[in-house]
């Protein structure tokens, strides 16, 4: 597989896995993996939004079992008080923020 391949198919993955959670909404892709996978390259990383229920996003937030349940992650650090950085053990580096609905405004 390419890595533009692995990107989307992560994307793919991660939506699957937050469908089978009841208090995550959607899962919205940026940039490259978004409405722009033109520009998807060697380069590129995976930089998504999770949208979750009300009371939802500390949890999400503290805990990456979510996303590790994907993928295994070797590293993660959280940069915002929305989100994270963290790079899967194959390497796929992930920029991320969860919101709940009333966030988005």
């Amino acid at each position: 597989m390419t890595h533009r391949e692995i990107l989307l198919a992560r994307l793919d993955e991660i939506g699957r896995a937050l469908a089978a959670r009841p208090d995550a909404l959607a899962l919205i892709g940026l940039g490259s993996v978004g409405q722009d996978t033109d520009r998807l390259d060697d380069g590129s990383d995976l930089d998504f939004f999770v949208i979750v229920q009300p009371g939802a996003k500390a949890r999400y937030i503290a805990n990456l079992d979510w996303l590790a349940a994907v993928h295994p992650l070797v590293w993660q650090f959280q940069n915002t008080a929305d989100g994270h950085k963290a790079l899967m053990a194959d390497g796929v580096f992930c920029e991320f923020a969860v919101f709940e609905p009333a966030e988005l405004d």
